[in-house]
């Protein structure tokens, strides 16, 4: 016996419905597990977002991905100048590190 065509589209839109849900949690899964262990803090002094695991205590700062100067500058004192490299480029990928005491 044939299921009657209402059926048969409902059950294929319930089956397309949990493709569609599980692909989403797939590729979300990074994200998800990052709200799950960390709990939002807020933005710091400097602007840039805060993050407390949730299991350690530990606070963490989020470092934006981009180009910045490191080394000393030309506007630097002399003898700054010549105990450190002279400034150069560098880029950085955005990463969270920790600060403050580690328990």
């Amino acid at each position: 016996m044939k299921a009657p065509r209402g059926k048969r589209v409902a059950m294929g839109v319930v089956v397309v419905g949990l493709a569609v849900l599980c692909t989403a949690g797939w590729l979300a899964r990074q994200h998800l597990r990052f709200w799950w262990l960390f709990a939002p803090l807020g933005r710091n002094q400097e602007g840039y977002l805060e993050f407390r695991h949730r299991q350690t205590g530990i606070v963490m700062v989020k470092v934006p991905a981009g180009r910045f100067t490191m080394g000393a500058s030309d506007e630097e004192h002399e003898e700054l100048l010549r105990s450190v490299h002279p400034d150069s480029k560098a880029e950085l990928e955005g990463f969270r590190p920790a600060y403050g005491p580690l328990p």
